[in-house]
């Protein structure tokens, strides 16, 4: 059974240009002030549990990979890690769209997301995984509440964020890093 709902899953997440319909959940917050005092995560819940200080599954194959704090950007989305596993190069840096369950795209204040982590629970669930900041605006301003389904997530078949030999521009072999397009 778990296979067969990996199957179905992963085909749908595994390349640009591809459509699920699934739901969002939140993973790391920059603000360390959103989802917070039991909204639905005790205060400070980022700092504390670690996961501002995660490395992004992209940033793995960079020497040193960031991470999220020091990438310090909102616009992260986690996906399917077996996709991730199989396909990263082509799954790294490209834009994500969402439309809500009324069909209306989500449009992020501070930009369009892109793909830069994997999630182990979108293995077997058709999720994203979002900043605080992204989920936040995408369920009206709050956190409370279920986490939010019946989206169209989308993958483009456009970077937000390309690769380049390494942040300060020097070269470096098999650097991973990605410099913010728009």
């Amino acid at each position: 059974m778990l296979f067969a709902a990996l199957l179905a899953v992963l085909p749908a997440l595994a390349q640009a240009g591809s459509t699920i319909s699934g739901h969002a959940t939140v993973y790391y917050d920059l603000t360390n002030s959103l989802c917070g005092n039991n909204d639905p995560f005790p205060s400070n819940w980022a700092e504390t549990s670690g996961i501002n200080s995660g490395i992004p599954y992209c940033e793995f194959h960079a020497s040193p990979g960031q991470s999220l704090a020091q990438l310090g950007t909102n616009r992260i989305v986690a996906v399917n890690a077996t996709a991730m596993n199989l396909d990263a190069a082509s799954l790294c840096g490209k834009q994500v769209s969402i439309k809500d369950a009324s069909g209306n795209e989500f449009s992020f204040s501070e930009g369009p997301l892109f793909i830069w982590d994997a999630c182990d629970a979108a293995r077997t669930v058709p999720i994203v995984d979002l900043s605080a900041k992204a989920f936040s605006e995408l369920k009206g301003n709050t956190c409370s509440g279920n986490n939010p389904t019946g989206l169209t997530i989308s993958i483009e078949d456009n970077n937000i964020w390309q690769p380049i030999s390494k942040r300060d521009e020097k070269p470096r072999v098999r650097s991973r890093h990605f410099a913010q397009l728009d």
